[in-house]
């Protein structure tokens, strides 16, 4: 979930996160990351790298925002778990959850949570499966949309697959179509 924000009258924020905010495999994290946007400058910029450390299960890092030049701006947080050692690479998981606190110029400021939309948070999926018609009877149609995903901005392309059924030791065609930003339909 969202790392846990809480920012003091001085405006010195405290980002915090624990193994009780993961749903499973925190031990396989090596490290983690604390991620920072500046929504007015339009700026990321990572906060902090914390490295794991056996026994320990709770982590923070702190963003001195008391300079009068933050005030009115909204600021996101979040935490990417870092598994150095998986098979395929290195491996970055984003919390699915941003925290963002508006700086208010005097007064408390209070953070929240929002969903995050970045593509190391959430993973893209099927609403609806395309659409097949045999047309004829070698020749398939396959029709498919980018508005039967979720969270399309993370794709940038799709891979058909396809052999023929009743070979015993089957060919793979793999054909890859690109997306375009005005191309729905393929």
């Amino acid at each position: 979930s969202a790392p846990l924000v809480d920012i003091s009258l001085d405006k010195l924020v405290t980002v915090s996160w624990s193994r009780e905010q993961f749903l499973d495999k925190f031990d396989c994290a090596d490290k983690f990351e604390v991620g920072v946007k500046n929504s007015a400058a339009e700026e990321e910029r990572r906060l902090c790298s914390v490295n794991k450390q056996a026994g320990i299960d709770s982590f923070q890092c702190k963003l001195d925002l008391s300079s009068r030049k933050y005030c009115g701006q909204r600021f996101g947080f979040w935490v990417t778990a870092v598994n150095l050692n998986h098979n395929r690479g290195v491996e970055r998981i984003r919390s699915f959850a941003d925290s963002v606190i508006d700086i208010k110029c005097d007064g408390l400021s209070a953070a929240k949570k929002v969903i995050s939309s970045s593509c190391q948070a959430v993973t893209p999926a099927w609403q609806t499966g395309p659409h097949i018609q045999q047309t004829r009877e070698d020749q398939l149609e396959i029709v498919w949309d980018r508005r039967q995903l979720t969270n399309t901005h993370c794709v940038d392309h799709f891979t058909l697959k396809f052999w023929e059924s009743s070979s015993f030791s089957p060919k793979y065609t793999t054909l890859k179509f690109s997306l375009t930003k005005k191309q729905d339909q393929f």
